[in-house]
């Protein structure tokens, strides 16, 4: 079975606005291709952690995320188990099985932190609402992931079975479903992560059926230099961050 579990997106719960605070003129052009993690899965694979029996996409997405982030910095890959993952997924929701809000989610992993099964505990610093395409690939690119809130329609799951890319616009939109978008690859799909596999999505696709997506800010998105991949240093992060706080 392929679950999902995101409860409706609520963009007026997001207090920060990426683009408010972004100088357009002092930003980098994002590559035609871009990412760190959207032609394999690491060592292990991605592991389904639990949304092939119950609905905790978001869960599950906050555990890839933080993966794509170890991984494009070169630190060990945390290990993340359905077990864990599920546990804390019946946590936030007072033990039943009815899906999770990526908004109130988002604030937990600030506050709180998403625990691996080693228990290491993974906060995000901050978080912000991405609106446009652009946008979301801009995320992506200077920050590593980006989470998207996606109504799927029926045929979402076939398409995933059948190995294609999800390109077909026909049908309605339906349920919530969570996935961390980590690139985009040589043919112009933004590359998710979903169901414990990499997941092709048409630009096209994405204009219809998502409804919502947050960049995070993370220190794990740093080199032991102090830098992110594309070289942005933790003073620059934070000072982003003071410019969102104000």
């Amino acid at each position: 079975m392929l679950a999902r579990g995101m409860l409706p997106w609520r963009p007026e719960a997001v207090e920060l606005q990426l683009r408010s605070y972004l100088v357009s003129a002092n930003l980098p052009a994002v590559p035609a291709t871009f990412g760190h993690v959207h032609q394999a899965a690491p060592v292990g694979g991605w592991n389904m952690l639990g949304n092939d029996r119950a609905g905790d996409c978001v869960l599950a997405g906050a555990a890839h995320e933080t993966m794509t982030w170890a991984w494009a910095t070169g630190k060990p890959i945390p290990a993340f188990s359905p077990v864990n993952v599920l546990k804390q997924y019946r946590q936030l929701t007072g033990g039943q099985d009815k899906g999770l809000d990526p908004i109130s989610t988002a604030k937990w992993r600030v506050s709180n932190g998403l625990t691996d099964a080693q228990g290491t505990i993974h906060q995000v610093k901050a978080f912000g609402a991405v609106g446009s395409l652009a946008d979301v690939e801009l995320s992506v690119y200077l920050f590593g992931v980006c989470g998207l809130g996606l109504s799927l329609p029926d045929n979402a799951e076939q398409q995933f079975i059948d190995g294609r890319p999800w390109d077909d616009v026909t049908g309605e939109p339906k349920d919530g479903h969570y996935v961390p978008c980590v690139g985009k690859n040589t043919a112009g799909n933004l590359m998710v992560v979903t169901w414990g596999k990499l997941q092709a999505m048409t630009t096209t696709y994405f204009d219809k059926y998502a409804v919502g997506a947050i960049c995070y800010f993370s220190r794990e998105y740093l080199l032991q230099t102090g830098k992110s991949p594309e070289l942005f240093d933790e003073a620059q992060l934070d000072a982003d961050l003071s410019a969102l706080q104000a």
